[in-house]
This record gives structure tokens, C-alpha cells and sequence, in this order.
């Protein structure tokens, strides 16, 4: 029986505004193996959450929580989170968790974005609750769908830093 392993193939980016890096680091991705989800929704918090400030590098820390500042996560998922988390508690178990502690007290603005065509109802139901709510949910089939969404994304995020 072969072993299961966590480990992504491609490093985490810390927070940079440097748009030739986050570029090629996407360009580089590929789709294969199994879905950890829980581990994504977990690094999306870490990264953005000022408890861990001490992972990142000077220029990459994390502002901390406040009035004036909007911590926004974007959750990418086929909507399949098949592995487990541990003592046989399910990934997407593990991953409703963290979407609550994200959005509880820190006021963190969750955005879910399901992609592909074989998603079942069940997981675009996970990603509606995971997100802040039914607006932040999107559900893009295709090349051109998903490109709407982040535009969208973007959009809302350009009218929330006005608006604050």
C-alpha cells in the first residue's frame, strides 16, 4: 500500500505586492494528487493573521487586526478535500473549522471559489458556508468563469479599501 503525503510541490509565496513574482509562482502550478484542503484554508490564515508574524520575512509580516485594515482570504478548490486531517477527522471538516475561526472576531473577508465542472452540490454547499456569505461564493466551471470571478473579487476588494 502506497503512502499519502501533504507536502506541496511548490513553495508558499509570502506577501508581496511584487506582481512578476505572484505571476510566475501561479504560472508554475499544476494539478495533481489529492486535495488537502484544510491545509490551504489554514495557510491562507496564516498568512494574513498577525500571530504569525514571526514565519515571515521583514518586508512580508502581516499587518495586525484593525479598524483600518481589510485581511481578505480567497479559497480556490475543485471542492474535493479528500485527505484526512488526523485521528480520522475529515479535511473538510478541519477546513469548516478554520473558515469559522477566520471569519469569528477577526473580521476577515472570505472568499470561496469552486472550479471545475464535476463539483458535486455537496461541496459547493461547503465553499456558500465557508465564505462570508453567498456573495463571496463563486462557482466557475470554466477558464473564462474563473477569470470573472477574480475580477470580481478584485472589484470588491478596490470598493472596500474606498469605502474604509
Amino acid at each position: 500500500q502506497g503512502t499519502l503525503s501533504c507536502a506541496p510541490s511548490d513553495k508558499i509565496i509570502p506577501l508581496t505586492s511584487n506582481k512578476t513574482t505572484l505571476n510566475n509562482a501561479v504560472d508554475a502550478f499544476s494539478a495533481n494528487g489529492m486535495t488537502a484542503g484544510h491545509l490551504g484554508t489554514a495557510w491562507a490564515w496564516y498568512m494574513i493573521s498577525p500571530n504569525w508574524q514571526n514565519v515571515w520575512p521583514v518586508g512580508n509580516k502581516p499587518e495586525n487586526y484593525g479598524p483600518n485594515v481589510i485581511k481578505v482570504a480567497v479559497l480556490l478548490t475543485d471542492g474535493d478535500y479528500n485527505t484526512y486531517y488526523r485521528n480520522s477527522t475529515s479535511s473538510q471538516d478541519q477546513a469548516a473549522q478554520l473558515c469559522s475561526g477566520m471569519k469569528q472576531g477577526n473580521n476577515i473577508i472570505v472568499f470561496t471559489v469552486g472550479f471545475g465542472t464535476g463539483m458535486s452540490q455537496a461541496s459547493k454547499d461547503f465553499l456558500k458556508a465557508c465564505a462570508t456569505d453567498a456573495d463571496h461564493y463563486f462557482d466557475a466551471t470554466d477558464g473564462d468563469a474563473l477569470r470573472a470571478a477574480f475580477r470580481s473579487i478584485a472589484f470588491t476588494i478596490t470598493q472596500l479599501r474606498l469605502t474604509k
